[in-house]
C-alpha cells in the first residue's frame, strides 16, 4: 500500500503541472496493484488502431441522433431500399442498451430524426424532431417526440417533402436538406425557408455543420459542397465520394474535427481535409450499397454507423469508452474526451470541454467503475483516487495529455470524470462524463 500511495502522489503532482509542460509523463503501474487484468477485446482490422464492435441490435436503424447524455436515437424504415411505412423509432440507452421505441404512435417514413435539446423548434426541451412524406402524396411532415412519447406535428409542405437529413448549428438553427427541391432548408422556430439550392441538376443529402458552422452537404453528384451560414457556396467541390453513405464531422478525440464520409460504393471509411479537400482510407470492410444509411459521432468522440441491411448499430472506437452521467451547469453538459492506446510508451490525453470558465474543477480517477450519487448526479469513478483540484481555462476547458509510462497489464481500466463548481447546477457542481480507457 505505501507503493501504491507514493505512485498516486507522483500522478497526482504531474496533473497539477500539466500547464507547464505540454506533454506529461505519468504511471498507472499502480493499477496493477489494485485490479488484475480483464479480458481483452477483439481488434477490428478494418479500422487500424480502433475497435469495429455491435453497439446495438436494432430494428431496421436509418439515420442517428443523439442526446448530449449519449441516449442514441435512430429513425426507421421497413425497407432496405426506402419505404414510407408508418413505424416506431428507437431509443438505445449508453453504452447500447437497452433498446426501446420510442414514440406513442407510429410515423410516416420517419428516416431522419434530431434532437432539439433547447426547444427551440418544437418549444419542449429533448424534443426528437423525426421528418417522413406522409404516404404516397408530395408532403413532407416534420413531427416532434416529447419526451414523455407524444407526437406531435409542426410543419408541413409541399416544398420540402422527401427531407433527407436535419442538423442544429451552433447559433441553435435547423437546418435541413430536401432532396426534390435541391435546397438547404433553415427554421430558427418559425416556418422553415429556404437557405440555399444545389446548382447544376445534383440534390442534397446529407448535411453536417462544422465548429465554425460551416455547413457541408454530401450531394447526389457524389461531390462535397461547402456552404456559409448565409447560403452562400464557399466550396462547389471540396472532395468526391464513390457515394455517399455518411457524412459527419469528427468531435474531437481520437478522429478529431475533420470531414469523414462512408463510401457505398469501396465501403471504405475516408478522411476529408475540411480545407484542402485531401483524402485518406482510413477503414475498410464495410457494407456497400443501400446497406448503411448512416454515420454520426457521439458525445465519446466515437464513430456510429447504421447498418439497416443487419438491424444493427456498430461502434468504431479507441480505447475510451464514454461512460455517460454528465450533470448540466452554466455551459451545459461537460463533454470529457479520452484519446490514445495507453499502449507503453503511447501519447494519450483526457480533454474537457463545455465546462464553466475559470472554475475550480476536480478530478476523479479510479481504477474500476461503479456509481456513486453525488451533488444530484453520479460518480462513475468509484472507488476513486483524489479529487485532484485544478482551475479550467477561460474558455471552459482542461487539456491533459500524458505518456503511459509504466506500461498497463492488458485490460486494465482507467476510468476518470470532472467535477465543476457551477452556481448554475443544481447543487452547484456540475459533472462531466466519465470515461473509461483500457489498456491494449
Amino acid at each position: 500500500m505505501r507503493r501504491v500511495s507514493v505512485l498516486i502522489r507522483r500522478w497526482c503532482a504531474s496533473v497539477r503541472s500539466w500547464r507547464a509542460r505540454p506533454v506529461v509523463p505519468i504511471g498507472f503501474a499502480f493499477v496493477a496493484a489494485v485490479l488484475g487484468p480483464a479480458s481483452e477485446g477483439v481488434q477490428a482490422q478494418s479500422v487500424p488502431g480502433f475497435e469495429v464492435s455491435v453497439y446495438a441490435d436494432v430494428p431496421y436503424p436509418a439515420l442517428l441522433a443523439f442526446d448530449p447524455d449519449g441516449t442514441l436515437y435512430t429513425g426507421a424504415d421497413t425497407i432496405v431500399s426506402g419505404g414510407s411505412t408508418p413505424v416506431m423509432l428507437n431509443k438505445i440507452g449508453v453504452g447500447g442498451s437497452p433498446v426501446t421505441l420510442f414514440g406513442n404512435q407510429p410515423i410516416s417514413d420517419p428516416d431522419a430524426c434530431v434532437l432539439d435539446v433547447a426547444g427551440t423548434i418544437s418549444g419542449v426541451p429533448r424534443t426528437l424532431l423525426v421528418s417522413g412524406v406522409l404516404g404516397t402524396s408530395n408532403v413532407g411532415r416534420i413531427s416532434g417526440i416529447h419526451p414523455d412519447g407524444t407526437v406531435v406535428t409542426l410543419y408541413e409542405s409541399g416544398e420540402w417533402w422527401n427531407v433527407a437529413e436535419m442538423a442544429f448549428d451552433h447559433a441553435g438553427r435547423l437546418l435541413f436538406t430536401a432532396v426534390q427541391s435541391r435546397a438547404i432548408w433553415v427554421s430558427t422556430g418559425g416556418v422553415p425557408t429556404k437557405l440555399a439550392t444545389i446548382p447544376g441538376s445534383a440534390y442534397p443529402h446529407f448535411i453536417t455543420i462544422a465548429p465554425d458552422d460551416t455547413i457541408a452537404v454530401g450531394c447526389s453528384d457524389n461531390k462535397v459542397r461547402l456552404y456559409n451560414p448565409d447560403g452562400s457556396l464557399a466550396n462547389g467541390s471540396l472532395a468526391t465520394v464513390g457515394k455517399f453513405a455518411g457524412l459527419e464531422y469528427g468531435r474531437g478525440g481520437s478522429f478529431g474535427t475533420d470531414l469523414y464520409a462512408l463510401d457505398s460504393v469501396a465501403g471504405t471509411l475516408v478522411r476529408i481535409d475540411p480545407v484542402t479537400g485531401a483524402k485518406t482510407t482510413v477503414g475498410s470492410g464495410f457494407p456497400t450499397g443501400l446497406a448503411i444509411r448512416d454515420l454520426a459521432f457521439g458525445p465519446s468522440g466515437d464513430l456510429f454507423v447504421s447498418v439497416i441491411s443487419e438491424d444493427r448499430v456498430l461502434i468504431v472506437s479507441s480505447q475510451w469508452e464514454f461512460l455517460g452521467c454528465a450533470l448540466p451547469g452554466s455551459a451545459g453538459y461537460p463533454l470529457l474526451v479520452g484519446s490514445g492506446t495507453l499502449a507503453l510508451g503511447s501519447s494519450n490525453s483526457v480533454n474537457l470541454s463545455h465546462a464553466r470558465p475559470n472554475a475550480l474543477a476536480g478530478l476523479f480517477l479510479a481504477v474500476s467503475s461503479a456509481s456513486l450519487p453525488f451533488k444530484g448526479g453520479t460518480l462513475k469513478t468509484f472507488p476513486f483516487f483524489g479529487p485532484i483540484f485544478v482551475p479550467t481555462s477561460p474558455a471552459g476547458t482542461i487539456d491533459i495529455p500524458f505518456v503511459e509510462s509504466s506500461g498497463l497489464p492488458s485490460g486494465t481500466p482507467l476510468v476518470v470524470q470532472w467535477a465543476i463548481q457551477d452556481p448554475a447546477a443544481i447543487y452547484g457542481v456540475a459533472l462531466s462524463n466519465a470515461v473509461m480507457g483500457i489498456a491494449p
